[in-house]
């Protein structure tokens, strides 16, 4: 008898340790189990997951740039150089990774470019001016396993094709700050501006511009006159002249060059300069620039890329 209430005692406390098992094991959702080790298919060997980006690392990656100008423009290209060599020292890679392509036109030639890169071995591709987004679309259709970068535009974000994003910044609101500066030093309450294109870009960095003026001089007031191009350093100048000729003591500019610093120095009036520091060029006349650092840009979606993350589209 003593021998049969042991066992008893025995098969309560298992039953016991059972419930207790039991109750704390979370309820699966309708229709959802929890995750476990995959099984292979009978006759069929587990693979193990492929590295990120086909074994692509910061020590194999290549990347292409493709640039409407080269570095000696001092604004556009130059500060676009500024952020590629700033990533490339953040992200430990050699100069034999990087490809550039400059003093690129908005044409055939662009598409010519990105060719040569996709050749190149290139894994990664970065389009720096806005024109380029009709030949990127092109060229990405034709290479899947490459990743087209354009900065600037808006059709790559729209496309359905998933290797071509778009990338841009917030600058209207560097833009506005600067424009505090312009509104606090004119005399003559009346500004100019060299603007490129009345393309979207350049209309909301003019409208922050007048803007941050207009929030410390109510009365200032603001002539925007258009070059046609993105960088022309001496149609630029005669744009800067002419609105020195109408009075405008103040000039600010979306254009690539420093060539509207250079001639509101000579001149005698201030300048506000964009894309890089302008000072240099034109110390005297320059109160501030909007200045880019495209690198945080070029870190993330090379970091993305390399850990197999997705890039993002807009």
């Amino acid at each position: 008898m003593q021998h049969f209430k042991k066992w008893i005692v025995i098969l309560l406390c298992v039953a016991f340790v059972v419930t207790l098992v039991a109750c704390d094991k979370k309820p699966e959702e309708p229709g959802k189990t929890e995750p476990g080790p995959t099984q292979a298919e009978p006759g069929k060997p587990t693979e193990a997951p492929p590295p990120p980006s086909d074994g692509v690392t910061l020590e194999n990656i290549k990347l292409g740039f493709v640039h409407i100008t080269d570095p000696s423009d001092m604004g556009y290209t130059y500060n676009h150089d500024l952020g590629t060599q700033k990533m490339a020292k953040e992200l430990g890679l050699r100069d034999d990774q990087i490809i550039n392509k400059f003093n690129t036109n908005e044409d055939q030639a662009c598409e010519a470019a990105l060719r040569e890169l996709v050749e190149q071995g290139c894994n990664l591709i970065f389009a720096t001016s806005f024109g380029f987004e009709e030949y990127v679309l092109t060229v990405a259709e034709d290479h899947p396993e490459v990743e087209f970068c354009h900065a600037s535009g808006f059709r790559c974000a729209l496309s359905d094709m998933p290797n071509v994003h778009n990338y841009f910044g917030k600058i209207y609101q560097a833009r506005y700050l600067s424009g505090i500066a312009a509104g606090l030093k004119t005399e003559k309450n009346l500004l100019g501006y060299v603007n490129a294109h009345p393309f979207a870009e350049c209309i909301q960095g003019f409208t922050g511009f007048y803007l941050g003026a207009k929030s410390v001089n109510p009365d200032v007031e603001m002539i925007v006159m258009n070059t046609g191009s993105w960088n022309d350093p001496q149609k630029e100048a005669q744009v800067a002249k002419a609105l020195i000729e109408k009075g405008c003591d103040v000039i600010g500019q979306h254009c690539d060059s420093t060539a509207p610093a250079t001639a509101a120095e000579a001149e005698g009036v201030f300048h506000v300069g964009y894309n890089s520091d302008m000072i240099d060029a034109a110390p005297k006349a320059t109160l501030t620039s909007a200045i880019w650092d495209w690198s945080r840009y070029l870190v993330l979606a090379v970091s993305n890329y390399v850990e197999g993350k997705p890039i993002p589209k807009d």
